[in-house]
């Protein structure tokens, strides 16, 4: 699978600690209570991609992980949220870590309770170049043949370290499948029933080989 331009998404996580007051779970008035706060902060980031951010420029918002307390009758002192943002435009990724800061520090408010938001940068969108694209459909087709071969619908919502090198070089990044041929489904990627289809190897050193040659083919002419 392979596409022009922006092909996978931007990748930030971020960790939200909130702080409030602990207190006996039979006393919740003499507490601040964190995980409630916690629980309305996961609520509040679901609207910044379906009521903020446009449904066509791509955006996810996705809390991963919520850790707070650890007794079944004790109001803790703290909650932290912690997870992951996906966008596709500059623009995009800059406006959804502001949406994440006013909503924290609004709900935090609501809530009496201390919240700090930090995010941890991970890859920008691997965009990939229109003329190292083109030449990899090609080199696709011939390899693999027409059948086996797809341009991608759209942009997907993963991350990949590739895009630090489009930044500075013209290039293509590709997705190759690892479904048996056989089976009507796979488990995606950080799922426990994923295994890699070690069948999948020679098709991907095939391809690589390819646009390699294809590459040396085509500047040679240019």
């Amino acid at each position: 699978v392979v596409a022009a331009g922006v092909l996978l998404a931007a990748v930030d996580s971020f960790e939200i600690i909130i702080t409030g007051r602990g207190a006996h779970g039979a006393y919740p008035g003499d507490g601040v209570d964190p995980i409630v706060c916690a629980a309305a902060l996961v609520q509040g980031l679901q609207t910044i991609a379906s009521r903020e951010i446009s449904a066509t420029e791509g955006c996810v918002v996705t809390v991963a992980a919520i850790h707070a307390g650890n007794a079944f009758n004790v109001i803790p002192e703290s909650a932290t949220l912690v997870g992951t943002l996906r966008t596709l435009l500059p623009a995009t990724r800059a406006a959804v870590k502001e949406a994440v800061q006013r909503i924290c520090a609004g709900t935090g408010a609501a809530h009496r309770c201390g919240i700090v938001c930090t995010f941890g940068e991970g890859t920008p969108s691997t965009v990939n170049t229109p003329e190292m694209a083109e030449l990899t459909a090609r080199a696709a087709v011939k390899i693999l043949g027409q059948g086996r071969f797809f341009l991608a619908p759209g942009p997907f919502m993963w991350g990949e370290d590739f895009a630090h090198y489009l930044l500075r070089v013209p290039g293509c990044f590709f997705a190759l499948g690892v479904m048996p041929p056989a089976s009507d489904s796979y488990p995606m990627l950080h799922n426990d029933r994923y295994d890699f289809n070690d069948h999948a190897i020679v098709p991907g050193v095939r391809m690589m080989i390819g646009v390699a040659l294809e590459a040396l083919t085509h500047f040679q002419n240019v």
